[in-house]
């Protein structure tokens, strides 16, 4: 979550790829091990505009908010919170 925050709007997935931003993960069995350790959250979402997916950051500035809840709500893998951005996953 650390890398979305930092972006500062809503960027393609190439854009995320080609920055070296994106964790693979190609089977379950890794997505579980990953998962042990650092909390993955799932957003989804459309593009609002044809060049750009969030001509005015309202999508970003919501999910940035809800990653600041979920971060303070939810506990570490050791039950100690909050989670620290470097451990949250999108």
């Amino acid at each position: 979550a650390k890398n979305f925050v930092e972006m500062g709007s809503l960027q393609s997935y190439e854009y995320a790829r080609d920055a070296g931003k994106l964790v693979v993960l190609d089977t379950m069995a890794k997505v579980h091990d990953f998962a042990l350790q650092n909390f993955i959250v799932f957003i989804s979402h459309q593009w609002l505009g044809w060049g750009k997916p969030d001509i005015e950051l309202m999508h970003y500035r919501s999910m940035k908010r809800a990653i600041g809840r979920l971060q303070h709500r939810v506990k570490t893998h050791i039950g100690e919170g909050p989670t620290p951005l470097e451990r949250m996953y999108l």
